[in-house]
């Protein structure tokens, strides 16, 4: 069986893998969490890599993520901004 991907909006640009690891265990078992980031804005301007501001977490079961929404979202996440948490949409295919 596989996991329920959740779609996570609204990340403080800080946030990382562990931050959503541990705010999410608590509605269950977390299988994946992808956190797409951007390269600083180029060689020598010493800035560090950071995320785009949303992230994927995939719940175990249908029960954890709907959990995991109903306790999440709107709610304060990593660094304290507020985050929108919603079942992903399918991927298209290119």
């Amino acid at each position: 069986m596989e996991g329920v991907r959740l779609f996570v909006g609204g990340l403080d640009y800080r946030a990382d893998k562990r931050d959503l690891q541990a705010l999410f265990s608590a509605a269950g078992r977390v299988v994946d969490v992808y956190t797409p980031f951007r390269e600083g804005e180029g060689p020598g301007t010493g800035r560090k890599p950071r995320n785009k501001g949303y992230a994927f977490v995939e719940m175990g079961s249908m029960s954890e993520a709907a959990l995991a929404v109903d306790l999440l979202d709107g709610t304060k996440g990593p660094y304290g901004r507020v985050v929108s948490v919603m079942e992903a949409e399918a991927r298209r295919t290119r």
